[in-house]
């Protein structure tokens, strides 16, 4: 087990209690959510959150956000595991664990943003929504991700982060609460460009070689 800044261990023990209470009426797992931006981690490390089918959405379908504060849109990188990645795992060791590939389109509410990091990280890292596309193999060192708003490109930038360390990091602060990454657990991996959406809107997540993924705002 890793040591844990407190703050940070007392706010997933907050985020994680709010989980188990959703788990619990019937919401089922699907993975987890790197939180990389500086509001999030309060300087340190990256940080999780949790996916669940409570705000999984179907590509192409109807997402919710006119009761957020700030709506934002993120373009990421999805990975499934294909098997489970042990406590003492190193980087190479959790990126061969990786099964496949995809575009993540996630929604979120940065309105809270200057609540401090804490309390950012107990409420699920900004999360309010996501939606994933079809799996594939990597094929390309650094392929482009775009962020588009009804047809039009408004950001894009290169994938590129260090996946395996990413997941170990993960397991280690999931070690720290008892919990681990099993096959089959899906990971959104934080914001390669992000923008301001408004309902109405069409936004779109592209990453070349694993496609495009759509949600019609309202």
């Amino acid at each position: 087990m890793i040591g844990i800044d407190p703050w940070l261990e007392a706010a997933l023990a907050r985020q994680l209690s709010r989980r188990e209470a959703l788990l619990g009426d019937g919401t089922a797992h699907v993975g987890w959510k790197l939180g990389m931006g500086e509001s999030e981690r309060g300087g340190g490390d990256p940080v999780i959150g949790y996916l669940t089918t409570a705000t999984e959405h179907r590509p192409g379908g109807r997402c919710a956000v006119g009761g957020l504060m700030s709506p934002h849109a993120d373009a990421e990188v999805a990975m499934e595991l294909a098997c489970d990645i042990p406590a003492d795992a190193d980087a190479s060791r959790a990126a061969a664990a990786i099964g496949g590939w995809a575009t993540a389109l996630e929604v979120c509410d940065l309105g809270d943003a200057g609540a401090g990091a804490e309390e950012v990280v107990a409420a699920n890292v900004f999360h309010r929504a996501f939606a994933v596309g079809q799996f594939h193999p990597w094929t390309r060192e650094e392929p482009g991700a775009a962020l588009l708003v009804d047809g039009i490109e408004v950001d894009a930038a290169p994938a590129q982060a260090d996946y395996g360390a990413l997941l170990v990091r993960v397991v280690r602060l999931l070690d720290a609460f008892g919990l681990r990454l099993r096959s089959g657990d899906r990971l959104i991996t934080g914001s390669v460009v992000q923008g301001p959406v408004v309902a109405g809107q069409q936004v779109a997540a592209e990453i070349e070689d694993f496609g495009r993924v759509a949600l019609h705002l309202h």
